[in-house]
């Protein structure tokens, strides 16, 4: 979703005052303000639409440490999907503080039932050692959280899935993606949430609701005759 120059100063302004802590009050209330904004201006638009097609694709991505990764594999898992950049001073740190903080309110289910996935949408400048940094950075759990990339073009057409796509603002910069995507087990979309924006507690009680669901539909095939 692009950003007008007022709002991706609204939002670094924010981001900031979160960071440092000097305001951290007034940082959400304008945090909330630009998203709220972001909302408006998009409601109604595709970003609101699951997407019907699979978002776990078989495209040859990479993973933190350079190997081969699909995000195929993932099938049979819930998975959280986030694109972040590492040469972002803001909004991508909070994302990926916030995926942090769901590794930890996951616990066990991570990596077993559940899989967060960050995906580089700088593909060209996020090389996988950029990747493992952010990770370490932010003390990701690996046990359940890929963080990958990938050529430019697996890249795009990984975004394609979800109705995105690499783009640069003016100055050149990538462009903040914010959404933040649940994915079934089959791969079907299944909601979407404003990135930071979001509480983290709604996001882990989704999540659950799938994983029990998908227990229940498991439950009922085995008793049948």
């Amino acid at each position: 979703m692009e950003l007008s120059w007022g709002r991706r100063r609204g939002l670094a302004t924010a981001c900031g005052l979160l960071r440092d802590g000097s305001d951290r009050r007034f940082g959400f209330y304008l945090l909330g303000a630009v998203f709220g904004l972001c909302v408006l201006a998009s409601f109604g638009l595709r970003a609101y639409a699951a997407h019907s097609s699979d978002c776990l694709p078989n495209v040859n991505l990479l993973d933190d440490h350079g190997r081969p990764f699909s995000p195929a594999s993932l099938h049979g898992k819930v998975v959280l999907v986030s694109f972040v950049h590492t040469t972002c001073p803001d909004m991508c740190d909070l994302l990926v503080d916030k995926f942090a903080e769901l590794a930890r309110k996951l616990g066990p289910k991570l990596g077993s039932q559940v899989v967060l996935l960050s995906v580089s949408n700088d593909p060209e400048t996020d090389k996988p050692a950029e990747m493992l940094e952010m990770a370490r950075k932010h003390h990701a759990d690996m046990r359940g959280w890929v963080f990958a990339t990938g050529s430019k073009q697996a890249v795009e057409e990984f975004l394609r899935c979800y109705g995105l796509g690499i783009k640069r603002d003016a100055d050149g910069e990538p462009e903040h993606i914010m959404q933040v995507f649940l994915v079934g087990p089959d791969g079907r979309e299944v909601r979407q949430y404003w990135g930071v924006a979001e509480k983290t507690q709604k996001i882990v009680d989704d999540i659950n609701r799938l994983l029990a669901h998908r227990r229940a539909k498991a439950d009922n095939a085995s008793a049948r005759p």
